[in-house]
């Protein structure tokens, strides 16, 4: 389970990350996903951070694929386009965690699918954490089952469970994003661990049109306490 230090180091990873991916659609326009994710990268580099592969960076139809990654050539950011940047990385320090989010840019004005689909991926995640929320007044830790359940729950209320391509979450590692912990999906019936960080990130993909996720990270102190990366509640506008 994470240290006090590696507890700090996540928050300081986390807290760059948000401010990168700000300034990723901050410069978005005219620009290709590739060059996209390049300027992602040397944000790391500046901020002494470390990733263990390079961060998605996706247009449209591109979104719709949940692990896309940009080719060096490809078209530049036009209007009426929705843009899906995923990334992760560490410091770089021995032992420092992963933070790992998703947010959602379009330059333009969302139409109203994108913007309905926004709204069911947020909804989907916000009932994950309602949950953890509910299981600790009561003193419990939640299972990865108790998560994924109400998340994907959204989703097949709203007639959408077909479109999502991906499980719910994974614990954070050191070497990688995806930790060695049980994930938060339907089978894992145990309890996440305390001092440990996990992520919620309900997506849907619609194929040929575009995708929507939103990520966020969290770790329960002393079995108790719930700490949450940044949300994303409103599409960012370019």
């Amino acid at each position: 389970m994470w240290t006090k230090r590696q507890i700090k180091l996540y928050e300081q990873a986390a807290e760059h990350l948000y401010h990168i991916q700000r300034l990723a659609f901050q410069q978005a326009k005219g620009k290709t996903e590739y060059e996209i994710q390049q300027f992602i990268l040397q944000a790391f580099k500046q901020r002494n951070m470390k990733t263990s592969h390079p961060p998605i960076v996706a247009f449209n139809e591109h979104a719709a694929e949940p692990h896309y990654q940009p080719k060096s050539r490809g078209p530049r950011l036009q209007r009426q386009t929705l843009v899906l940047i995923d990334l992760w990385a560490r410091m770089n320090e021995k032992k420092a965690p992963f933070a790992d989010i998703t947010w959602m840019g379009y330059y333009g004005t969302p139409p109203k699918k994108v913007k309905e689909i926004f709204g069911i991926v947020i909804k989907a995640r916000d009932k994950g954490i309602n949950v953890i929320k509910q299981k600790l007044r009561k003193k419990q830790l939640p299972t990865g089952s108790d998560v994924d359940i109400a998340t994907t729950n959204v989703l097949r209320k709203h007639n959408y469970m077909d479109y999502c391509k991906h499980r719910t979450g994974h614990s954070l590692g050191t070497t990688s994003p995806h930790g060695r912990y049980r994930a938060v999906v339907d089978k894992n019936k145990h309890q996440l661990h305390a001092n440990l960080g996990y992520t919620i990130e309900p997506g849907l993909y619609l194929d040929g049109r575009f995708g929507v996720r939103s990520e966020v990270d969290f770790y329960v102190i002393k079995g108790q306490q719930l700490r949450i990366s940044k949300k994303q509640t409103s599409i960012t506008l370019i």
